[in-house]
């Protein structure tokens, strides 16, 4: 017998220890609910459940930020009922005014309320705001009017003639009216009838714009000694206007053509135009589109757009109703600003329906994924609750046995009697 080192006493104070540290472990997922508490409690495990808690909060968050897009759609939907009411009242007047039992005392009077309504209809567009930000202006209408960069008359682009090369290097004063495709024809003009004849000369240009909205076409005819402005040769820089058209002007810089043997000229360069297309991007608003993120990972937004709704991008702003031929023509203007408006309240609508059913997405998503990270990190009670109750009883069974095995070599005191 020993007494020295007590190897029985060591053993079961080691069994006790690893008991104890169980029987906290178990202890801490029981109070907190969680089976992993720690890294060491499962490494893999935590990293898989922080990622999925990333995804879970960005799909809870997105569907706040769709809420909030669908409130800012029904704070603008509802402003517009109110001038779509209003445009309608001023249809009417205008009717009435266009009847020929009124003399000008009473058109005044009709005039009169008309004015201020097209007043108010400013009001509105310019008052209407969502967290401080305006929302009829046209400042989260669609991009403004720019040159596509796949324009042929976009900076940065060189134009090939038979005889030399001519850069575009600066362009402006396009209309903001005109999105839409360009189409430039050369030809001639017959001085009797004012038609124009494509080919067989180069006197005047013809400028065919196509609207892309409505799709309308018009045509502006343009003498070619007008359209240029300075002197076309090598190294020279000169000016091609061609705002008449809307189209704006464009700073071309002339060179000789990349054989050298060529002498850049005015003809040469109006012969380049012939049958080019320009197109143009444009939209009602000012500022580009709000984004809107409807996801939990980057490039997942909406955009939302509205135009402005003011009286002069209704088209009402120069209508008058003080005289019969005013008030016929106001008519047409008054219901066209209706569908223009019609139209904006159907896209809203259709912003509004399109989140519910992002949002009704989202919440699926998020449940789904919660459910798969609960499988992960969230602790089995009943299973955690045997396992505590195991740990703690051979806990308590070992501290006895420690008692019996730190009193054993007591027994050595009876050999020594």
């Amino acid at each position: 017998m020993r007494i020295a080192t007590n190897i029985t006493a060591m053993n079961t104070y080691r069994n006790y220890s690893i008991n104890n540290s169980n029987v906290a472990k178990a202890a801490e997922k029981l109070s907190s609910g969680y089976a992993i508490n720690s890294a060491s409690d499962d490494a893999a495990g935590l990293a898989i459940t922080e990622k999925m808690k990333a995804q879970i909060n960005g799909l809870n968050t997105a569907s706040k930020n769709s809420q909030d897009a669908i409130s800012l759609c029904q704070t603008a939907e509802g402003a517009l009922s109110s001038t779509q009411d209003m445009l309608q009242t001023m249809n009417e007047l205008a009717v009435q005014s266009a009847n020929g039992t009124n003399e000008n005392f009473d058109r005044s009077a009709i005039s009169s309320e008309f004015d201020q309504l097209k007043t108010e209809i400013d009001q509105t567009a310019s008052t209407t705001t969502y967290n401080n930000m305006n929302i009829l202006d046209g400042s989260i209408g669609a991009a403004p009017v720019t040159i596509d960069a796949a324009s042929t008359l976009n900076t940065g682009v060189s134009l090939s003639g038979t005889d030399g090369d001519y850069s575009v290097y600066a362009n402006s004063g396009m209309s903001a009216s005109k999105a839409g495709t360009f189409a430039l024809s050369l030809g001639t003009v017959n001085a009797a009838t004012g038609k124009f004849t494509a080919g067989g000369g180069s006197t005047a240009l013809q400028i065919s714009f196509t609207d892309a909205t409505t799709g309308d076409k018009t045509n502006t005819v343009l003498t070619t000694a007008s359209v240029i402005q300075g002197t076309v040769g090598n190294g020279s820089s000169f000016t091609l206007d061609l705002n008449q058209a809307g189209l704006g002007t464009y700073s071309i810089a002339a060179s000789a053509d990349s054989a050298g043997s060529g002498t850049s000229s005015k003809a040469d360069f109006i012969t380049t135009l012939d049958g080019l297309n320009v197109v143009t991007q444009a939209g009602a608003g000012t500022g580009g589109a709000m984004k809107v993120q409807v996801g939990a990972i980057q490039g997942e937004q909406m955009d939302i757009s509205i135009g402005n709704m003011d009286s002069t991008s209704l088209g009402v702003n120069a209508a008058s109703i003080s005289t019969q031929d005013g008030a016929s023509a106001a008519i047409t203007a008054t219901r066209a600003a209706i569908n223009t408006v019609s139209n904006q309240r159907a896209t809203l609508g259709a912003y509004e329906n399109r989140l519910n059913y992002k949002i009704d997405n989202l919440s699926a998503q998020s449940q789904n994924l919660s459910s798969a990270e609960s499988q992960i990190k969230d602790v089995d009670i009943a299973k955690e609750m045997t396992e505590y109750t195991k740990d703690n009883i051979l806990s308590q069974a070992a501290t006895a046995m420690l008692a019996q095995a730190n009193s054993a070599p007591q027994n050595v005191l009876s050999l020594m009697k």
